[in-house]
């Protein structure tokens, strides 16, 4: 939109902006503390060639985005020069499994460079440009998938198949007030929190035979074959993070979803989440579709009346599952 608007500047493309705006507000995984630019320190300038050289082997490992980002400001406050900075991270986008929506990134950042070059600003662009790259990096998960694709070709099999769609129970579940409680407790403090929810997350999916999907900062979203072991879970979780000091809030609908790979879509996942986005905090809410399933479960339910959900047509009634 920004190309664009210098170009043609125009109300119609001035609208673009705006719908941006909301999308990244909406979008729940930027749900996460904001980043403190690397200051320089008194420390020696390492040998600019040799912190090149390091880049993209840093980005060639996982959860280095932190670690990134201060060589690229390392580089840039000893003197380095930016054109052959950016052609190391230009060069990074020819690995393995670089999707187009990270070349468009890195291509708007260098952009975003030019225009501000010359200005201290200036290097933020590529310290954030260096960022995104390291948290896009290929996942373990990708990586293995690249792999099975490669032995399936070698072996001469088809790699499309239809999606195989299945009834299931869909969980969503996250951290109540998350940013506020990032800011409050500390970078690494949070990072802490967050790693202990997770071992809490997976060894109840683990206990109630749930099998994670995605996982994305505070978000999970998790499936199960059978409905009781889902409520579950999820006030299992509910229960057990509290411990720790955090509130989460979870959504539960059932139905069919379509499974490929390691990958669930379908409105059933959609419904869930809009659930998870109505409970309030420490409570497990469900659908009447839910509910019914457990039928002589011996679950108790409170009946949280009828609810619009946001993008999804009708009215819903509503459960909460008592603690």
């Amino acid at each position: 939109m920004h190309q664009g608007l210098r170009r043609a500047p125009s109300a119609e493309l001035l609208r673009g902006v705006f719908d941006a705006a909301i999308s990244v507000y909406l979008d729940r995984f930027l749900n996460v503390p904001p980043a403190h630019l690397p200051e320089p320190d008194d420390e020696p300038i390492e040998e600019l060639d040799a912190l090149l050289a390091a880049l993209p082997r840093l980005l060639d490992r996982q959860q280095q985005v932190n670690e990134a980002g201060s060589l690229v400001a390392r580089y840039l406050n000893g003197g380095g020069d930016p054109e052959r900075l950016m052609a190391t991270l230009g060069g990074t986008l020819l690995r393995e499994d670089r999707n187009f929506h990270t070349i468009q990134a890195i291509e708007a950042a260098f952009h975003q460079f030019n225009l501000l070059r010359g200005t201290p600003e200036s290097s933020h662009v590529l310290v954030a440009a260096a960022r995104y790259l390291a948290a896009h990096a290929p996942t373990m998960r990708a990586e293995g998938q690249t792999y099975q694709i490669a032995h399936r070709l070698h072996r001469g099999e088809r790699l499309y198949a239809e999606p195989e769609r299945v009834l299931a129970t869909v969980l969503f579940i996250d951290v109540v007030g998350s940013t506020a409680r990032a800011a409050e407790v500390g970078d690494q403090r949070w990072a802490e929190l967050l790693r202990s929810y997770r071992a809490v997350v997976r060894a109840e999916l683990a206990r109630y035979q749930g099998r994670e999907i995605e996982a994305a900062g505070d978000a999970v979203l998790a499936i199960f074959d059978g409905t009781a072991r889902a409520i579950r879970c999820a006030r299992a979780i509910t229960n057990g993070v509290r411990r720790l000091g955090i509130e989460t809030r979870a959504g539960l609908h059932a139905g069919e979803v379509e499974v490929e790979g390691d990958r669930v879509s379908g409105i059933v996942v959609h419904i869930a989440a809009r659930v998870m986005a109505q409970a309030k905090p420490g409570t497990v809410c469900v659908t009447s579709t839910v509910k019914d399933l457990v039928a002589g479960s011996a679950i108790v339910f409170d009946d949280w009346g009828v609810h619009m959900l946001k993008g999804v047509p009708g009215e819903w009634r509503l459960f909460a599952v008592p603690g």
